[in-house]
């Protein structure tokens, strides 16, 4: 029975090398190795045997699911990674503290459910679905090279504020994500065209109260966050703790984007502007709101997903 795993220069782990290996005590990974392949230590149930995960600077990239589930293991050096991949550490509870601003693309779930309480992201690009849902969350810090955030990234956490950075000022973007092959290898890239912010982002944090940015066409006007379109203004995101009982979009707006006031905690009655053509799916999802004022003469079409 392993216990603990010392490995040599191996430049790549291949995928599900020591997946449901629940007698693992730590791991050492030694110098010149690049990736660390998916479902690499993968654990089914909650894995509390193994504690130290020791990787060197050379490590560059996480394979999906590479560290799900292992509930004891505090810290872990991703000084030098640039890719971490969907689930890589889903669930792990004791990980507080992970040094990843030089990351550039986080996966799907890949700290869901995690105990990361601050992140500095000043490298990252694309952040996944889901990315840090769940993790308790009071801080993070975004650079300028932000284009992506995906579908609830940020629910569920302790932020309060949150400041985009005049970078992230694209309303679509191209997101991109890595077919690998059977070592773990990165075999194709895949590109697609979608919405920059992603359906409620920031949704359902009720210790949020403001999102600041200040681009050109991704602003917001008083912590509400908005789109400028071709159309008009789309209303992003309203922080759910935000003060305040009453609320009126601005002159402009025509759309109110998916899970925008998503469970709104303080809100009581929200206006909407004339020219307010569509709503999205979830849009007032568990929110508090209760009275709508639509000034509009036809009524705004319900989108659905």
């Amino acid at each position: 029975e392993a216990r603990t795993v010392v490995l040599g220069a191996v430049t790549q782990m291949g995928n599900e090398v020591f997946k449901n290996c629940s007698e693992i005590t730590s791991v050492t990974f030694g110098d010149g190795t690049t990736t660390v392949g998916a479902y690499a230590f993968y654990s089914a149930k909650r894995n509390s045997a193994l504690t130290t995960v020791i990787l060197p600077d050379s490590v560059e990239s996480i394979g999906d699911y590479a560290f799900y589930n292992l509930v004891a293991v505090k810290s872990i050096n991703l000084s030098n990674v640039t890719t971490i991949g969907n689930y890589s550490f889903y669930n792990t509870l004791s990980l507080a503290n992970v040094d990843i601003a030089n990351v550039q693309t986080i996966g799907d779930y890949a700290f869901a459910s995690s105990a990361a309480r601050t992140v500095t992201l000043t490298g990252v690009r694309q952040i996944g679905k889901h990315a840090f849902d769940g993790a308790p969350l009071t801080e993070v810090t975004f650079g300028d090279n932000l284009a992506y955030i995906g579908d609830y990234a940020f629910a569920n956490t302790k932020l309060t504020t949150v400041t985009l950075n005049g970078g992230f000022d694209n309303v679509t973007t191209d997101y991109r994500w890595n077919e690998y092959d059977e070592k773990g290898r990165v075999s194709k890239e895949r590109v697609r065209k979608v919405s920059a912010y992603g359906q409620g982002a920031f949704a359902d944090i009720k210790t949020l109260t403001e999102i600041k940015a200040n681009g050109d066409n991704i602003f917001d006007v008083d912590g509400v966050l908005y789109a400028r379109t071709a159309n008009g203004s789309v209303l992003l995101q309203y922080p759910a703790g935000k003060a305040g009982t009453s609320y009126t979009t601005i002159d402009g707006t025509v759309a109110i984007a998916a899970s925008a006031f998503q469970r709104v905690s303080k809100l009581n009655s929200v206006e909407l502007v004339y020219t307010v053509k569509t709503i999205g799916s979830y849009a007032f999802f568990g929110s508090s709101v209760k009275n709508y004022t639509f000034n509009s003469v036809q009524a705004p079409v319900l989108e659905s997903t």
